[in-house]
């Protein structure tokens, strides 16, 4: 990951995102979800060496993958609920964005939901004895 791109992009998409709300307001997203896309992209190979890292530590540590797993999914999700929520304020639908966020929320959460039953059965085999 080349920081300094990243930044470049960011700025020289700002500068020109800045100018088409001006002149061209309707080139203005597609110009931000690209400039997204491309810094996700240039992400990729630094989040990807994160997570094998991550995964291999879990693996030695003798824990079940599958909450490793679970944990890059819910990640995974949130990022891509909060670019597309930004990107709907930017657009100017906030109840929209709102939406989306509850959406993210609530995917997450069913992700979540069969760690959730395993947590719970273990708590009631311990009231039980």
């Amino acid at each position: 990951m080349n920081i300094f791109s990243i930044l470049g992009i960011a700025l020289v998409a700002a500068v020109l995102i800045s100018l088409l709300r001006q002149y061209k307001p309707e080139f203005a997203l597609p110009v931000e979800i690209c400039a997204a896309v491309l810094i996700i992209a240039l992400l990729l190979p630094t989040v990807t060496e994160i997570f094998d890292s991550l995964r291999d530590m879990i693996e030695l540590s003798g824990m079940d993958i599958r909450y490793f797993t679970l944990l890059a999914k819910a990640v995974g999700i949130t990022v891509i609920v909060q670019l597309t929520a930004d990107a709907c304020r930017d657009s100017g639908e906030s109840a929209l964005a709102h939406k989306v966020e509850f959406a993210g929320r609530a995917a997450v959460i069913v992700l979540a939901l069969p760690m959730l039953t395993t947590v719970a059965d273990f708590a009631i085999g311990l009231i039980k004895g």
